[in-house]
């Protein structure tokens, strides 16, 4: 039997933008283009995983996202995705094992102002890993 938990937590930092009420911030929350530094962190557990199933992984990924003034028109989003791995007896006799997983970054090009009531955004999409495996 897997026993499968997801913590979510998000601490938003307010940088250049003051809000006049808190409907402003969490519309802006909810919108993923906004020029917001957020840091959101995710935390899974995974137990009973592994060959004998007495494995247990626990996974943090730790999400900011940082936007940048491109000029007065656009923004440029970064959001790097850094995961945090513990795991132990995954298999057999193998101990545990901490480290760094895959890690990921995503750009947004976006305008500030939206178009015709329509916020849009481009993006890319990059991750890097260990090669020597």
């Amino acid at each position: 039997m897997r026993l499968f938990k997801t913590f979510i937590g998000s601490m938003a930092i307010v940088t250049t933008i003051t809000y006049a009420n808190d409907a402003d911030l969490a519309q802006d929350l909810t919108n993923p283009i906004a020029d917001l530094m957020t840091i959101p962190i995710q935390m899974t557990t995974d137990q009973n995983i592994g060959m004998l199933d007495n494995g247990t992984k626990v996974q943090t990924n730790i999400q900011p996202v940082v936007p940048i003034d491109v000029n007065d028109d656009w923004n440029l989003l970064t959001r790097t995705i850094l995961p945090v791995v513990q795991q132990k007896d995954i298999f057999p006799n193998s101990g545990s094992q901490f480290g760094l997983g895959d890690t990921s970054l995503s750009m947004f090009f976006s305008p500030k102002k939206s178009t015709n009531g329509v916020i849009w955004g481009g993006w890319t999409n990059t991750s890097a890993s260990d090669s020597h495996r």
